[in-house]
């Protein structure tokens, strides 16, 4: 990346930011793609497919590369934008102009097709242009080749954006074709024609309803044909969407139909879906088979997208996860709707898998990185959308299909009925157990679910800047240590990263009674049959000749929700299990009963009281002590998982869910001393789960042995998801007692805690984070050996640029929390680039991150507070002050939006006015006042407390016996004073009585004004720097004038206003202007002081430079309507025409400025001085004309403009008069003639 200069950001995804770019040494431009380096996957996938592409409507790819936080992609760069961009600002687009687009789109698309890749993502928002309009198709993220896909895969990701997908990508089954791309080419060429995508909610149960049903809408003023091609195009359908042929043969494109090259690769695997439905894929030939609509379980699709969104657990944790619908936040918008073989997944981390070797030592044979789980009191977010999903089954039969978004509160009281019903069922069968005995019997507390997350919000992106952004309402730096994803914990059962799965394989000869599915089983849950077959099961395992490992298995199986396994949980079946363990010999058996209690429990969301007080917890833990590695396994497993769901309860309930401290010390010594490395890591999970989730049971895990412990493991462990886990529960251990934090620090060195953010995965990252900080709060001795310590500042600056927003958030608080412990250190993190990574991070659209942000903000504005209270002590006591750290931070425009503004200003103003204030210091005070003027909207919003204290003293001569000293203080004077001046809030120029302004005017008229003819006669550039100033105070208030005109300024300030001066400037020119302009001179003032002639000097050098012939020409013309103003008073004599007459050699200046400036401001002034000056000094122009003259006239005759032709005529006849020849070129003649105005015909004529 370092052949490339970055420039401005010019567009913005979920994961990625692009730029635009230039490589160095060139004029080349590019785009510039910063991706998180989580999405590593879509990126291989789309550099794979565009590095072989090369058509003139495909984007170009360059290269792409690796560095540690960013993955960066090199593309051709396109500054016309996308589509979007069109039909955001045009809305509809004409037919002829959609066809043309349509034409590239589709010949884009057949180049895809022939080389085998579907681009599977054609959206509005990815297809753009280039300066010249040329389309290009970018973004190959979701393209996939045809020989990659063979097979449907039950775990492979299948992303889309729902408004443009194919309706058969809504299937489970669905695949990729060429035809889903010609649906999404139907969906843009639509919203071409409409401005909007042909079906369009917020609601993606809706949306897919109207894909999957309703008619595609007809659109007016559009043909037939395009109607028609609209239609073939979204059949729904999609072996009877429109072919190849077809639509290269279509009658639409008339004349700009093409010859087309290429084939078309088979889809074996989409010509198998198609098989499986019984369909034939429509030919030209053969159009006539029957329509297949596909059918799809819309709410089963929300429901999976809703796990998914839970494993990414980013800017959709806002979302109510409550409702079985999910929200569309735009039309843009990507999800995943495949199915997961994981219910949860690590946000972003691959779906490698690690092989480890089976021994006995080892965790597992096969590990797959597992996603992370947020459960709040062990409840996943996943049941409880499968029971409001079961409730609006029921109210969607109830309502005869009635669709729509549900309001939140009324899903929350449907909810809450339902579980009332649930309790009134329960009681009624509490009630007949006696008389009618069944096994399934449930009396139980519902677990209650919380899901918040407001830290993951996406900020507006609208109000994605620093100045818009609310940095002051975070949240308390307390709240902010531990996020919401710092508590999230993963399944202890069925953990894939401690054990493999247990077999479930199973005969059903032998069992006596016909088996189910686990489909029937999950249809069947709620019916009076499902009672009958478990009443069948419990009297099999009752039976002593049924061989019960192989009927287990069979029960293990049936357990595929927490519907089943609240039924089951809370049933006789835990009092037959209990009794197995205890009176049980055969370790497998006990093993196959463990796995099955612990499937209940994890899954289960209603869980009768009376299972503490079963024994369940007691036959668990002798289990866990077994020689048997498969049983102790399983039994730790089910234990962890029971004593987490005990462990919640106890902060709710006093003594009813209570865990034995002997079990606690059972969970400890496992996790230390047992052999079996499995069994020590499903103790450790437990231990990590528990103090993640309750305090009360969490405190007996908070202790130095456990603490010890953890730290051995992750110093020890050779597995990676073990390492984490200890690393997670440290975190927790700290937090929930931080007097364990000197024992940390001494356990867990310094150089563990540096490798530990630096080189670990993000889970162990943000774990040691969040350690950090709360040995930072601790205030031991430990924290200030780390501020000192240049490697951790510096990894702990790169984990700023981490793509995690966590990491990002706690990142900061560490910097905030090191530069409150020891301000020193700001220089160290200021070699380091921390306050350039501050203005890139303002832009993060995490709300976590800017929460983090605003408090590291007001932290480092105290910090400047703090320095600057420093430094007048110590100019006061005559020391030097050290200012780098103030300076530092001042300088930062981030550190702008929450400087101490009021009291930094009071602080630099008691500084300034110290009697021993010596030259040296008064430069450190001075630097500090110019970085804080760079806030310009700060220093507006202070206007009063600087022009009463501050503004005065920079006037006060004291401070200008030395030359740098007064240009300092006139330069920083200028730079408040002036956006004062046009900050009309401050300066109001119709209300000069406002409190502000007249506080402005007395400082210029008093204090300002009468120091310039010191300020003209000094040394440069503050001559220059005065003017500057002057040009701005007339601009604004030119009534300032006469205040110049007392003092006798005016003289001295165009003495340096004439041609080829070296000290003519524009800003010289400017004030001579207002001078003029405020009519407090004289035509005959003017005269007396030379500026006539100094006018016409300075016109005959500038009449070929634009930067200052605009204002030139300005007082040219307010010189001559002067004079013509005067000769209309009918003033005796003629005396302002005498005055001006120098004026009148302008005429041929005027004219060149024509040829050598074509802007319209500048051709017009010009225009309107060659006016006056023809009407005024048309005699002296006529007596003894020079050539010059003679051709300026000429040219004059050549403007499209009749007044001024008329009067240059005039001229033109008075010279031939007086006997002079003049040739008027027949070009400019024969404009003449041809023209309506009879005065000039009469004149050419005669």
């Amino acid at each position: 990346m370092n052949n490339y200069h970055i420039y401005d950001e010019i567009g913005r995804g979920k994961f990625s930011v692009v730029y635009k770019g230039r490589k160095k040494k060139s004029f080349e431009y590019l785009a510039v793609k910063s991706v998180e380096k989580n999405r590593r996957k879509k990126i291989l996938n789309e550099v794979k497919i565009m590095h072989t592409l090369d058509n003139e409507h495909i984007l170009k790819f360059y290269n792409w590369y690796e560095t540690r936080n960013h993955l960066w992609i090199i593309f051709e760069y396109c500054a016309g934008g996308s589509l979007n961009t069109i039909i955001e600002a045009d809305k509809k687009l004409p037919e002829d102009t959609v066809i043309l687009f349509a034409l590239d789109l589709i010949q884009a698309l057949f180049y895809l097709h022939t080389n085998g890749v579907i681009y599977g993502d054609l959206k509005p928002h990815t297809i753009l242009f280039t300066e010249y309009g040329e389309l290009k198709l970018g973004d190959f993220g979701l393209s996939k080749r045809v020989v990659e896909l063979i097979q449907v895969e039950a775990n492979t990701e299948k992303k889309g954006t729902p408004f443009y997908m194919a309706p058969e990508l809504f299937q489970e089954d669905g695949v990729l074709s060429y035809y889903s791309d010609f649906w999404s080419l139907g969906c843009v060429l639509y919203e071409l024609a409409t401005g909007q995508p042909p079906f369009v909610s917020s609601s993606l149960q809706e949306l897919m309803q109207k894909i999957l049903t309703e008619n595609v809408p007809s659109i007016s003023g559009y043909s037939n044909e395009f109607n028609c091609l609209i239609s073939d195009l979204l059949q729904k359908d999609c072996a009877k969407r429109i072919s190849w042929n077809e639509l290269l043969g279509n009658t639409i494109w008339g004349v700009k139909s093409r010859v087309w090259n290429g084939t078309m690769p088979p889809q074996p695997l989409y010509e198998k879906y198609l098989a499986s439905k019984g369909l034939v894929q429509r030919t030209p030939a053969n159009n006539s088979f029957k329509t297949h609509i596909p059918k799809v379980d819309v709410v089963r699709v929300s429901q999976n997208i809703h796990k998914n969104l839970l494993r990414e657990s980013r800017e959709y944790s806002q979302q109510n996860f409550e409702s079985a619908d999910v929200k569309l936040l735009d039309k843009d918008q990507i999800l995943d709707f495949g199915t997961h073989n994981q219910e949860f997944e690590d946000p972003g981390k691959e779906a490698d898998e690690e092989v480890y070797e089976e021994e006995k030592s080892s965790v597992s044979e096969k590990s797959e990185k597992v996603e992370k789980v947020e459960r709040i009191d062990k409840v996943e977010k996943v049941e409880k959308i499968e029971r409001i999903e079961k409730i609006e089954r029921i109210e969607k039969s109830e309502k005869n299909d009635k669709s729509g978004v549900q309001d939140k509160s009324e899903r929350v009281e449907r909810l809450e009925k339902s579980e009332r019903a649930d309790k009134k069922l329960e009681n009624s069968e509490s009630a007949s157990k006696n008389s009618n005995f069944r096994p399934m019997t449930i009396q139980a507390k519902v677990r209650e679910i919380t899901i918040e997350d407001k830290n993951h919000q996406r900020s507006n992106s609208a109000q994605n800047t620093p100045s818009s952004r609310s940095l002051n309402k975070a949240p308390p730096l307390s709240e902010l240590i531990v996020h919401s994803s710092d508590n999230t914990v993963k399944p202890i059962v069925g953990n894939k990263e401690i054990d493999k799965p247990f077999d479930l394989t199973f005969s059903t000869q032998t069992f006596g009674f016909p088996t189910w599915s686990q489909e029937e089983v999950f249809s069947n849950s709620e019916s009076s049959q499902f009672e009958e077959h478990f009443h069948f099961i419990f009297s099999a395992i009752n039976t002593p000749s049924v061989d019960k490992q192989n009927l287990l298995a069979y029960f293990e199986s049936l357990i595929v929700n927490s519907a089943v396994a609240n039924k089951l949980i809370n049933s006789v079946f835990v009092n037959i299990f209990i009794k197995m363990l205890k009176t049980g010999r055969n370790a497998l058996v006990k093993a196959r009963v463990c796995s099955i209690l612990g499937q209940l429990l994890r899954h289960s969301t209603l869980i009768n009281i009376d299972l503490s007080q079963s024994g369940l917890c007691q036959a668990l833990s002798e289990q866990v002590r077994d020689k048997n590695e498969k049983l102790s396994r399983k039994a730790m497993a089910a234990l962890g998982e029971y004593l987490f769901y005990a462990a919640t309860q106890m902060d709710e309930m006093q003594g009813e869910w209570d865990i034995p401290n002997a079990i606690f010390a059972l969970v400890i010594r496992t996790s230390k001393t047992a052999e079996d490395e499995a069994v020590k890591f499903y103790a450790c999970k437990t231990i990590e789960n528990i103090c993640a989730q309750s305090v009360k049971a969490g405190v007996k895990f908070a202790v130095n042995e456990v603490l010890i412990n953890m730290i051995n493991i992750y110093n020890n462990s050779k597995y990676e998801s073990f390492k984490t886990s200890a690393a997670v529960a440290l975190s927790h251990i700290i937090r929930l007692n931080s007097s364990l934090v000197p024992v940390f620090m001494e356990k867990f060195s310094v150089k563990s805690l540096i490798t530990a953010i630096s080189e670990e995965q993000p889970r162990i990252q943000q774990a040691i984070l969040t350690v950090i900080l709360y040995v930072f709060m601790s205030e031991s001795r430990h924290s200030l050996n780390l501020t000192e310590d240049r490697f951790f500042l510096t990894n702990i600056v790169s984990s700023l640029e981490s793509s995690a927003i966590v990491i990002r958030g706690k990142a900061l608080l560490v910097v905030y929390f090191v530069a409150r412990a020891n301000s020193k250190s700001l220089m160290k993190l200021g070699e380091l680039k921390l306050f350039s990574i501050i203005e890139k991070l303002l832009r993060d659209m995490y709300k976590y991150v800017q929460n983090c942000m605003s408090h590291l903000l007001e932290c480092l504005g105290d910090i400047a507070l703090s320095g600057l209270k420093n430094m007048h002590d110590d100019i006061r006591k005559s020391k030097a002050p050290m200012t780098q750290s103030v300076m530092l931070i001042i300088n930062s425009p981030a550190c702008g939006l929450k400087l101490p503004y009021q009291q930094c200003l009071k602080c630099i103003s008691d500084c300034l006015n110290l009697t021993n204030l010596n030259s040296e210091n008064l430069q450190q005070v001075l630097s500090v006042l110019e970085a804080m003027i760079i806030h310009t909207k700060c220093i507006i919003q202070h206007c009063d407390c600087i022009v009463t204290t501050i503004l005065p003293i920079l006037m006060n001569p004291r401070k200008s016996n030395d030359t740098d000293t007064r240009f300092r203080c006139l330069k920083i004077f200028s730079d408040i004073l002036i956006p004062f001046l046009y900050e009309e809030s401050i300066y109001d120029i119709s209300n000069q009585n406002k409190s502000s302004a007249k506080s402005i005017n007395e400082i210029i008229s008093k204090l300002l004004l009468p120091q310039y003819p010191e300020f003209l006669q000094d040394i440069d550039p503050i001559p220059l720097y005065s003017l500057k100033l002057l040009s701005a105070i007339l601009d604004r208030c030119i009534s300032f004038t006469s205040f110049i005109k007392k003092l006798k300024l005016i003289p001295v300030i165009i003495e340096n206003f004439q041609g080829g001066h070296p000290k003519l400037n524009l800003h010289l020119i400017s004030v001579v202007k207002r001078i003029i302009e405020s009519h407090e001179l004289t035509l005959e003032e003017l005269g007396d002081l030379g500026l006539i002639d100094k006018v016409s000097s300075v016109m005959r050098v500038i009449q070929e430079q634009d930067w200052c012939v605009e204002k030139m020409l300005d007082i040219l013309y307010e010189l001559l309507y002067l004079t013509a103003d005067s000769i209309r008073a009918k003033r005796v004599d003629h005396l302002a025409l005498r005055i001006t007459e120098p004026l009148c050699e302008n005429f041929v200046s005027c004219t060149k400025i024509l040829g050598f400036i074509n802007e319209p401001g500048v051709t017009d002034k010009s225009a309107n001085c060659i006016s006056l000056l023809l009407q005024l000094y048309a005699h002296k122009l006529a007596t003894n004309p020079s050539a010059e003259i003679v051709n300026a006239l000429i040219v004059v005759l050549g403007i499209d403009k009749s007044n001024l032709q008329r009067r240059a005529l005039r001229v033109i006849k008075s010279i031939i008069a007086s006997g002079n020849n003049v040739v008027i070129p027949p070009e400019v003649l024969s404009k003449l003639k041809s023209t309506n105005d009879k005065e000039i015909a009469d004149m050419i004529i005669s």
